[in-house]
């Protein structure tokens, strides 16, 4: 389970990491940001698209290679769980309704961090 894990969510942060690389108008208008100069479109490239990247190749590296699949599924279950919870927090704090990109993110995210709990269990890794 973990290593289809690994193979699933390596290659979703890879592919949208680069896509924010390339293009950080495609995450901008997903979430609603506006890029209202250089420094923000640094920004997008710098979070959205450096930093999934690295996450989606440390994924990847699991997969790929045993000795690394424990380190490779905390990471993710330890991003998701951030990513999840603090969208729940931001949920639970904002003054008016997300839209169905939010809703649509936080049960992803959670859901991965208990897949990723559970394949972590059941390995004893």
């Amino acid at each position: 389970m973990a290593v289809v894990l690994l193979w699933f969510n390596g290659l979703g942060f890879l592919g949208f990491g680069l896509v924010c690389l390339v293009s950080p108008e495609i995450p901008a208008n997903l979430i609603g940001f506006d890029l209202l100069g250089v420094d923000a479109v640094i920004e997008i490239r710098a979070q959205y698209g450096g930093l999934f990247t690295a996450i989606g190749l440390f994924g990847l590296w699991g997969a790929i290679k045993a000795p690394m699949q424990s380190a490779s599924a905390w990471l993710m279950l330890l991003v998701y769980a951030g990513l999840g919870g603090g969208r729940l927090l931001g949920l639970i704090l904002v003054d008016g309704t997300a839209g169905n990109y939010t809703y649509g993110a936080v049960v992803f995210e959670l859901v991965m961090t208990a897949l990723f709990g559970i394949a972590l269990a059941y390995r004893r890794i």
